[in-house]
């Protein structure tokens, strides 16, 4: 939705946020080794995580209600 109504498919946040998005499946992966083996150090793990839910939440979901806002519908940053 945000390619189609910015332009912005090479660049811009969604490419970011997708690449992140394939790091986090690592993250969670590694975070599950480490409690399957019962060593509670996913620090690392974790701070990405949240490092990545502010950029969406700050930056990308305003920026898409920004561009795509509609009549009866609750705005992203809204949830």
């Amino acid at each position: 939705m945000w390619e189609e109504k910015t332009g912005m498919v090479e660049d811009g946040p969604t490419p970011v946020m997708r690449f992140e998005h394939s790091q986090i499946r690592q993250y969670l992966d590694a975070i599950y080794q480490k409690v399957e083996g019962r060593n509670p150090d996913t620090d690392r793990e974790e701070q990405a995580l949240g490092s990545h839910n502010r950029k969406e939440e700050r930056t990308l979901y305003p920026a898409i209600d920004n561009v795509t806002v509609q009549k009866n519908v609750q705005p992203c940053s809204a949830a």
